[in-house]
């Protein structure tokens, strides 16, 4: 059966037993076009639709809903070796690197994919070689896919994501709300909207973002001056605050957030006098001197 345009799905399949599956739906007038009456379609049939933004389903009354969960570890590992090996398993001496991979992957399917078929037929040398770059930065697939979500958000709630981003990933939900109610209005509605649109969820009382998110927000706040970072809202990298705050290079008033961990650097940052007079929109500081402490002030 040919159906020649939407108009007619109504009436040409009223009387058919369907099965019908909308991928990726990201909004009501595709919904409304597609499926909008389970009356279009005839008794027994069974309407299947995948989205990220779960208020498509509060909106379209659908109570049946199911929420696919990440894969744990051990069938992570299976999806990334299926790209990178072509078996379940990885090739002897390649243990090790494969977990790794797919831990930075975030155990999320897209990049388990994408980083296993990078990965396809690469000595072990040369995954050597890979693995500091993807600790700090994001493949360009994947990135170019998680970047269609928040560019769909309005300028606010995409300036939240990038404070979580940067800031406050695995904060408690309470102090995320009191640090923000003043930049934000209503900036518990605007968190609930992040978790609609599977961007952040709520665990334990905490704030959290999915890795790869992290990094893409990461990314994003990066780009806004790539040879500059004191020209950004936020600094997150250990050398690159000690280049703003050791005079290296100068702070402006774009920053409004510093999250500086230097466990591990093993010597004395000798903070410049002058580091943070140009910083007249500075809010946030969280010097990170051990694995166990941190201090979060706001400014």
């Amino acid at each position: 059966m040919e159906i020649s345009h939407l108009g007619v799905v109504q009436d040409r399949l009223k009387d058919k037993k369907v099965l019908v599956v909308l991928d990726g739906v990201d909004k009501f007038v595709q919904l409304d076009a597609m499926a909008k009456e389970t009356l279009w379609f005839g008794p027994g049939s069974r309407i299947l639709i995948t989205t990220q933004d779960q208020k498509l389903f509060r909106v379209h009354g659908i109570n049946h809903i199911y929420k696919v969960d990440f894969p744990g570890a051990n069938e992570a590992l299976q999806i990334f070796c299926m790209y990178a090996f072509g078996q379940k398993f990885p090739k002897d001496g390649f243990e090790e690197l494969a977990r790794e991979v797919a831990h930075l992957s975030g155990e999320l399917p897209l990049g388990l994919r994408v980083m296993g078929s990078y990965f396809r037929g690469m000595s072990k040398k040369e995954w050597i070689k890979s693995l500091p770059r993807l600790k700090t930065s994001l493949d360009p697939d994947i990135q170019s896919v998680l970047k269609f979500s928040y560019d769909a958000l309005d300028d606010k709630d995409q300036d939240l994501f990038l404070h979580i981003a940067c800031f406050f990933n695995g904060e408690e939900i309470n102090n995320v709300e009191a640090y923000l109610a003043k930049k934000f209005l209503e900036v518990t509605q605007r968190l609930n909207v992040l978790v609609e649109k599977s961007l952040i969820y709520f665990e334990y009382g905490k704030v959290n973002m999915h890795s790869l998110l992290q990094k893409l927000g990461i990314e994003i706040v990066r780009k806004q001056s790539i040879h500059d970072p004191g020209q950004r809202q936020f600094l997150v990298d250990g050398i690159e605050i000690c280049e703003v705050l050791t005079g290296d290079t100068t702070g402006s008033k774009s920053i409004i957030g510093i999250d500086f961990d230097y466990h591990g650097t093993g010597e004395e940052l000798d903070i410049s006098e002058r580091a943070f007079e140009g910083m007249s929109n500075l809010q946030f500081l969280r010097f990170n001197g051990s694995r166990n402490t941190y201090k979060l002030s706001q400014v």
